[in-house]
């Protein structure tokens, strides 16, 4: 059976604001695209380990409301689970 993984996406302008959040986590270098190259490289280990991704945008805006609405401290570990929760709502028909 293939195994879906949700891969965060976060937009460029919006990359400081998630850093500034979860400031201690080794998931968010300082630089934008350094993110971005460590992400894409997990992505094609994925994929060739058989897996699909399912690529889930992450608006800094609604993180936070995640986060306040939950009484969670933001996380990197909180972010991936914010983006699961995304990726599993199917769009409307």
């Amino acid at each position: 059976m293939v195994g879906t993984r949700a891969s965060i996406r976060i937009l460029p302008q919006e990359y400081d604001a998630f850093v500034k959040a979860i400031p201690s986590s080794e998931h968010l270098p300082g630089a934008y695209d350094d993110w971005i190259k460590r992400i894409k490289l997990e992505d094609a280990h994925c994929i060739a380990n058989g897996e699909v991704i399912k690529e889930v945008i992450v608006q800094y805006e609604e993180f936070a409301n995640y986060c306040q609405s939950t009484g969670q401290q933001p996380t990197y570990f909180v972010l991936m689970a914010f983006a699961v929760s995304k990726a599993m709502v199917k769009p409307p028909a």
